[in-house]
């Protein structure tokens, strides 16, 4: 993405007088309001859209480290919709949760994030196939005393180790049949304790880099207009649709 708009516009166009910078975050705020839009609504799939994009303008460092700070701050829906939460789901999973996801920042770059690519594909696909064909079936695991646990600590690993955690907790809740709103907490709930437990990593590493403050501080009004609103939308979605968006953020990933 070029925002020096070279070849584009030309010599005395309004372009031309727009500064680079000011461009770029202009794009990265955008991207920001879309995607947390999104996750302030269902409760996910905020860092699934930013990153991809953000990434093209940002580099893959600080993509990452704004996404997280914004992630973080999501924290504050939990705010309103703390007594939503499921205890029991989340208790144990919040646990393998930070577990996890210490686990695999630990490993991150030690362990090739390929075949574990591979894995979550396959698990993806084969529990999409068995919603479209089969979606009355529950699957048991689910329902045992270690499933919260187990799904805590894959989604926390995956998160630590190539950034898509989301995947198994989705999983893991929609088998427990959870309502719209306390699906939407739980989770929300459980991303943010991944988060919190990948935060001292980045400030050790120095990865809070002046590009990111500034991307942060000029897309915080923004994100704090979407939240409340995503807020007030959720009121508005369905149980059909919130579990649709379920599946759809799934094949999406």
């Amino acid at each position: 993405v070029n925002f020096e708009f070279t070849g584009i516009a030309r010599k005395g166009d309004p372009l031309c007088s727009i500064p680079p910078l000011f461009m770029t975050l202009i794009a990265t705020t955008a991207i920001i309001g879309a995607a947390f839009l999104g996750e302030a609504t269902f409760g996910f799939a905020g860092g699934m859209i930013s990153i991809p994009l953000l990434t093209l303008i940002l580099g893959v460092k600080d993509a990452v480290t704004v996404v997280l700070i914004f992630q973080l701050l999501m924290g504050f829906l939990l705010i309103p919709c703390w007594e939503e939460v499921d205890a029991v789901s989340s208790r144990k999973a919040a646990l393998g949760v930070l577990g996890g996801t210490i686990l695999g920042t630990i490993l991150l770059g030690v362990i090739a994030s390929a075949p574990l690519k591979l894995l979550l594909l396959s698990v993806i696909i084969g529990y999409l196939l068995k919603e479209l064909l089969a979606p009355s079936v529950k699957l048991s695991a689910v329902s045992g005393q270690s499933a919260g646990m187990i799904g805590g600590i894959s989604g926390g690993f995956l998160q630590g180790i190539v950034g898509m955690g989301g995947p198994p907790l989705l999983i893991y809740l929609n088998e427990l049949g959870l309502p719209k709103q306390s699906f939407r907490a739980t989770i929300i709930l459980l991303l943010f304790v991944s988060n919190v437990a990948r935060l001292p990593l980045s400030l050790y590493t120095g990865l809070v880099s002046e590009t990111v403050i500034r991307v942060v501080m000029f897309g915080l009004p923004v994100f704090v207009l979407v939240i409340c609103l995503g807020q007030w939308l959720h009121g508005l979605v369905s149980e059909r649709l919130y579990r649709i968006s379920v599946l759809c953020v799934l094949a999406a990933s």
